[in-house]
């Protein structure tokens, strides 16, 4: 339990399928869920063009959290990758909707965390 390595943290993202990206609009944070898989340690997501995040994420810094809470087991772990976004171009085989930009977020910082729950009861 504790702090996560690094690549603890990828092992972890890589296992979930949706997660948070956090941006910046009109000064102030904002959050947007997405489904996104690991290239690497490179995330991919899409997102519509005509989304907020779809302006938020030229030349600005994001960052991505995912999270799971298991109460049986009484653990839960958090993870945090921060950096820069780009627009990617679809593998063959793999076409974005006319709709959508696919992103990519290469992390600069990864931070996680483990932790045992305890009962705010007991």
């Amino acid at each position: 339990m504790g702090v996560l390595s690094r690549d603890e943290c990828l092992r972890f993202v890589e296992r979930a399928p949706y997660g948070r990206i956090i941006y910046t609009s009109g000064a102030l944070p904002a959050v947007c869920p997405v489904a996104f898989r690991l290239d690497g340690d490179v995330l991919v997501f899409d997102v519509d063009r005509t989304s907020p995040l779809a302006e938020a994420f030229r030349d600005a810094v994001l960052a991505f959290q995912i999270d799971h809470v298991d109460l049986d087991r009484g653990d839960a772990w958090s993870v945090t990758m921060t950096g820069r976004a780009r627009e990617l171009a679809a593998p063959s085989g793999q076409p974005v909707g006319s709709g959508f930009l696919r992103l990519g977020l290469t992390p600069e910082l990864i931070a996680g965390q483990h932790t045992c729950l305890r009962s705010a009861a007991g």
